[in-house]
């Protein structure tokens, strides 16, 4: 079914047009999309759909020129020592974006889902986005709902991406629960299941499905990731707290009224919150550490205070604000740390649009003085640590039953997160990084349970080798002095890192080695849509 394309918007001034590169904060009200309201002749219509300027797209929603991205390793720079599968990575989902941006040039069903994703992230800064969000919403629901019944080869991939934007999406419906995820994760759910069932049906669409599906099967894999100590974000709102006290409170670097503040405020609150669910309700007895509904709450306060500038740092901005959405961007990698789980029910990443739009390090710490260059350092060292981490594990994880058959209902709500050896920093002021602080050796594989853990090389702990330290000066860090003073100055730009800390991306062979992805066939399909159903719907 075709539609209007055009949106009207009615000022407090009359009917001025909106342009490309603002969206009115005055008092309006909305034309519903698809409406056959006629507009008076003072009022000037404003279409949402993308334009071209020369080669370059433009994006009325979040404005910006937009040149279709390609891989080229000496152009985009190395974010923390980003490796160039991760440059192809990131490419490889920038251009994805882009296509089907361009796709809504000339079909609507694109235009449509592309209108309520970038309505959707506005949404909670931007009141008058809310409208236009909840109307396409509600349009895509209807397409996706009657394209359903007639799943096909021409429409398989469409559906596929426009139901699975409607899933991301739901976190931005304030009002709407857990349940809403449920209901509407069972649109990508039929149409990978049909295509994996009838292959021969779809030649056209199957290798973008099956390229879907290997994803969520990779995605599994975070059900198993180890938990990083929560008690890291008690000092992290200490030094939230001290960047306020120093910076943001200076009337002479900040305005009083400066949208910064209010930004702050809602960063710490969440901070604070955080770390009390992490005292109070975290439990083996959960599938992934905490319930249900906790976790949703979690996932979903944090989508709506996320400030949407972090993604956009840029040598224009004045020092602080560039310092405070670093802030924001070293949480989003705390989070990821200690909720890393989240992603195999959600599917949704807490530093999700940060491994697209990478952080440029040389801008922001660019133009900072000393003082403030400390504090921008503490929290790029947390990015660079937690980053290794993360790699270390992925390719050190051996998951041979990803999803066991479950005998009884409550074996399927058991911590799945694998117990490692690690020494967790909780204070990264005083502590330079020793080998001992990334993962060895799973207490699983010790017990000689190879199902699913981690290949660690060594499990002696931490104070064994804090001891071995003092008494014998081994030195960890070959080629420089056994130095265990912390100095936020003396930093690797490079690697994000003190030059006293210990870096194994250049030293361990695990880190040259491509992570082992799986192919997803049907039989995995149906026993991860069950599974995270039955997760979604009881463990609470």
């Amino acid at each position: 079914m075709k539609m209007s394309l055009n949106y009207y918007m009615n000022t407090a001034e009359g009917g001025s047009r909106l342009s490309s590169s603002t969206v009115s904060s005055q008092a309006s009200t909305a034309t519903p999309l698809g409406s056959s309201h006629t507009t008076p002749e003072a009022q000037m219509t404003r279409s949402f759909k993308p334009s071209k300027v020369g080669d370059k797209t433009v994006m009325p929603l979040i404005p910006h020129f937009s040149n279709e991205p390609y891989y080229d390793p000496d152009r985009d720079l190395e974010y923390f020592d980003e490796t160039k599968t991760g440059v192809y990575g990131r490419i490889f989902v920038l251009k994805q974006l882009h296509e089907q941006i361009e796709a809504s040039f000339y079909d609507d069903d694109y235009f449509i889902t592309m209108l309520m994703f970038g309505s959707g992230i506005l949404g909670p800064h931007v009141p008058d986005s809310r409208s236009t969000f909840l109307t396409s919403r509600g349009e895509v629901m209807r397409r996706i709902g009657a394209a359903l019944n007639n799943v096909n080869d021409e429409n398989a991939d469409l559906l596929l991406v426009t139901s699975s934007i409607l899933v991301r999406m739901a976190i931005y419906v304030q009002d709407a629960g857990i349940r809403d995820q449920i209901v509407l994760s069972m649109g990508p759910s039929a149409v990978i299941t049909k295509v994996l069932e009838t292959p021969e049906l779809f030649p056209k669409s199957l290798s973008i499905v099956k390229r879907y599906a290997d994803g969520l099967q990779f995605t599994a894999r975070f059900a198993y990731f180890p938990v990083y100590d929560a008690r890291v974000l008690k000092q992290f709102l200490e030094v939230m707290d001290e960047f306020n006290e120093k910076f943001l409170k200076d009337e002479d670097l900040v305005d009083a009224d400066d949208e910064l503040h209010k930004q702050f405020e809602a960063i710490r609150e969440y901070v604070a919150y955080v770390l009390h669910v992490t005292e109070t309700e975290k439990s083996s007895n959960h599938t992934i550490m905490y319930p249900i509904r906790v976790m949703y709450e979690i996932l979903q306060r944090w989508f709506l205070i996320v400030p949407t500038k972090m993604y956009a740092i840029g040598s224009h901005m004045p020092p602080v604000e560039k310092v405070f959405y670093n802030i924001v961007h070293s949480l989003s990698f705390v989070l990821e740390a200690i909720f890393f789980s989240f992603r195999y029910i959600f599917t949704a990443l807490f530093n999700g649009y940060h491994d697209i739009f990478c952080m440029p390090k040389d801008v922001v710490l660019d133009g900072l003085s000393p003082e403030l260059r400390e504090i921008a350092n503490y929290f790029c060292r947390i990015m660079a640590f937690l980053n290794r981490r993360r790699h270390f594990i992925n390719r050190n994880t051996v998951l041979n039953d990803i999803i066991p058959s479950f005998t009884a209902l409550e074996d399927r709500f058991k911590a799945r997160p694998i117990e490692i050896h690690e020494s967790c920093i909780i204070d990264f002021k005083n502590t330079v990084i020793k080998p001992y602080h990334y993962p060895s050796e799973s207490v699983t594989s010790k017990t000689g349970d190879l199902t699913n853990y981690f290949k660690g090389k060594s499990s002696v702990n931490a104070s064994t080798h804090e001891m071995f330290d003092m008494f014998s000066g081994l030195n960890y860090l070959e080629g420089k002095s056994n130095d265990d003073t912390v100095d936020l100055l003396n930093v690797n730009e490079k690697t994000g890192l003190l030059n006293n800390d210990f870096d194994p991306r250049f030293t361990d062979p695990i880190f040259n080695e491509a992570v082992n992805y799986q192919e997803c066939d049907v039989n995995f399909m149906k026993s991860y849509l069950e599974d995270r159903k039955l997760i979604l719907t009881l463990d609470n």
